[in-house]
């Protein structure tokens, strides 16, 4: 069996990575828009050319040594600056799941098993009820002004930049269970 932990990842140990991704990111958002959702969906199995090319290394990672037998937790690529979180967990009803958003890290979100309902805002985060932003990089909010859902399915992704609300793990009609992976890119 092999394991996403003792992967190489040299793709990723190149210094200049996440300072291009950061430069690139920033100078669109800080250039051409004000504020602004980036929210990209799409499927591991149908990648797209205008994806950034450091969203695609690591989605082609995740393909690559992410099986069904893969361990659930923490895989680490590059240190803290680019990891992974394997899970199994129950969805539940939109009205139970609290929303989150981070202030670090980049996260894009895989379905490899199963179905996802995705909340997300378009609007700012606005105050949080529970603000661990500090120590574990999430802030959680009851709900995201004005949310809108999409459905996840085997092999959907969704990509999530600081700040952006979101609310994962939401039921598709009957709570049900969804294996997926977390896919988290530092970027301040």
């Amino acid at each position: 069996m092999f394991c996403a932990k003792h992967a190489p990842a040299q793709v990723f140990l190149k210094n200049s990575w996440r300072q291009k991704m950061n430069a690139r990111i920033n100078t669109v958002i800080k250039h051409r828009f004000k504020k602004v959702l980036i929210m990209i969906i799409g499927n591991i199995h149908a990648l797209q050319s205008w994806l950034p090319e450091e969203l695609r290394q690591a989605i082609e990672h995740v393909k690559q040594h992410i099986t069904p037998e893969t361990p659930l937790g923490k895989h680490d690529i590059d240190g803290n600056r680019l990891f992974m979180l394997v899970s199994e967990d129950s969805t539940q009803p939109i009205a139970e799941r609290p929303a989150e958003f981070h202030q670090r890290y980049l996260d894009i979100q895989i379905v490899m098993r199963g179905q996802e309902g995705m909340t997300f805002s378009c609007l700012p985060a606005g105050t949080p009820e529970t603000d661990w932003l500090a120590d574990k990089d999430i802030a959680f909010l009851p709900e995201g002004e004005q949310e809108k859902t999409v459905i996840l399915n085997e092999g959907d992704f969704v990509v999530f930049y600081p700040g952006e609300v979101h609310k994962p793990l939401c039921a598709v009609g009957k709570p049900a269970t969804v294996r997926k992976v977390v896919v988290k890119m530092l970027m301040a």
